[in-house]
């Protein structure tokens, strides 16, 4: 048995991966049907001390932009909106979920936590180039969560994911190229099954499964999500340390560029380096929204 069958054998089970924290499933459960009101699901979200805590630092963060500091869950749903709200609350929580008790894992959380927050920042801010208003307000939610396959491949599969590590490093290739010539799928397919699992809705599923391949799918936020992944790379804040740079001319020269032009959602050169610019140009409020998120990056980080 190669690698890669084995890989998939041990992903058959799954089911070893925990589940959602109870009050996340209940919030998912009842906001995914029309007998919850937004007082039921407020109070449901006000009873966790915990995740009241991550949700709140996360509205408060310079993604938002709220003009005062937003002190409850009920004052976050009046600014920003019920769905936001209860989309931030998941993405809040879920990386702590995943953590295995005493181990700290591989690669550094500090770094890929920066990735993910700025990715959400991005994806969020494209929603101009890419719109969808029945999956707007998932467009920072997917951005924190479109990794989280590196984070179960790390806690649940480390000899597989040392083994990727080591091919990034002495191939000089991106984690997708080096896990699907190892394991004949990706950290992408693996968030996508786990998201799944969790019952997320199908939008934010679709868009991290395909966050590296979004000319295999319409959505939208799919395409937002992978050019925010990219313009975080290309500002110098990859997911992990070991995973070679992204440049505007690296990007261009790219087999990816073919695929995208055949789907209609390559961003000219012109408008990719003015988002750069733009976000090179603001760049010091960034990293301070990105401190500012974590915290304690052991409550908030993978």
């Amino acid at each position: 048995m190669n690698l890669a069958e084995s890989f998939k054998n041990k992903l058959k089970r799954i089911d070893n991966l925990p589940t959602l924290p109870t009050v996340l499933q209940k919030i998912i459960e009842m906001t995914s049907g029309n007998d919850a009101s937004a007082q039921d699901v407020i109070d449901e979200m006000s009873a966790d001390q915990s995740l009241t805590a991550n949700l709140l630092k996360v509205a408060n963060s310079p993604v938002y932009g709220v003009s005062k500091r937003i002190e409850s869950i009920r004052q976050a749903v009046v600014l920003l909106g019920f769905q936001e709200v209860r989309n931030i609350a998941l993405s809040a929580s879920v990386f702590s979920t995943l953590e295995v008790a005493g181990r700290r894992g591989t690669f550094d959380r500090q770094v890929f936590w920066s990735h993910s927050y700025l990715v959400g920042y991005i994806t969020r801010d494209l929603y101009k180039q890419f719109p969808d208003p029945r999956s707007q307000a998932s467009y920072f939610t997917c951005g924190l969560l479109h990794d989280i396959g590196k984070v179960v491949l790390d806690q649940y599969f480390m000899r597989e994911f040392f083994m990727i590590v080591d091919a990034i490093r002495e191939r000089n290739v991106s984690a997708c190229v080096a896990e699907r010539d190892l394991l004949s799928m990706t950290h992408a397919d693996i968030g996508g099954l786990l998201l799944e699992r969790w019952k997320l809705p199908a939008d934010q599923v679709t868009a991290v499964r395909e966050h590296h391949t979004p000319w295999n799918t319409p959505s939208k936020l799919a395409a937002a999500l992978y050019y925010a992944n990219q313009l975080a790379f290309m500002l110098g804040y990859g997911s992990m340390k070991e995973e070679p740079p992204v440049t505007i001319d690296s990007f261009y020269d790219s087999e990816d560029v073919a695929w995208l032009d055949e789907k209609g959602i390559l961003l000219p050169r012109e408008t990719l380096s003015a988002k750069l610019d733009e976000l090179r140009a603001d760049e010091e409020r960034l990293a301070k929204a990105i401190n500012q998120s974590a915290g304690d990056s052991d409550s908030t980080s993978a």
